[in-house]
């Protein structure tokens, strides 16, 4: 069993300014001195979470990935306002304002769910994670960060990676990587 998610892939430029406004954001903030930020290096768009997963089914995982790469060209999103996302989770917004990642990230889910994969309950939100609480110490909800200038970027690839569990986090590497080049 692996644990897999597929990821749309940032720019180096856009992780390295992605982790700098996190770390200006949160240092400010009292109630965010228990979070760990994660590394530039690993900051990606998680498209869809499969979970541990049967090494026998990543040739079907691989394959629809392919397909549904085929048809879609470089994605234009732009970076939006850091949140906490969730009582665990502090995450930029990702504007998609062509829709076309959201229709990616449905054309994934479409291809999965006939391989056997649940598909997401929940309403697709673009994001970045960006820190994460340490321990089981919950953020509240209503913090509201500063305002940054929007940067505007392209999404050209996805991948399928692999997550390793460790003491200090999570850990990503690429299994393989998809153009988009429709």
């Amino acid at each position: 069993m692996t644990r897999l998610f597929i990821a749309a892939e940032i720019p180096a430029d856009v992780q390295t300014f992605v982790e700098q406004h996190a770390r200006s954001s949160v240092k400010g903030c009292p109630q965010l001195q228990n979070i760990r930020i994660l590394p530039a290096d690993s900051l990606h768009i998680t498209l869809k979470f499969l979970g541990d997963t049967c090494d026998t089914a990543i040739d079907g995982i691989l394959a629809a990935i392919e397909s549904a790469a085929k048809d879609f060209g470089p994605v234009k999103l732009e970076t939006g306002r850091i949140c906490v996302l969730t009582p665990f989770v502090v995450a930029m917004g990702i504007g998609d304002s062509a829709g076309l990642l959201k229709r990616l990230q449905g054309t994934l889910e479409a291809k999965l769910e006939a391989l056997g994969f649940p598909p997401e309950p929940r309403h697709f939100r673009p994001h970045i994670t960006v820190a994460r609480s340490r321990g089981r110490r919950r953020l509240p909800l209503s913090i509201v960060f500063p305002n940054f200038k929007e940067i505007s970027f392209c999404v050209s690839a996805v991948s399928l990676m692999k997550s390793s569990l460790t003491p200090g986090g999570a850990v990503y590497s690429p299994v393989r990587r998809f153009d988009l080049e429709s």
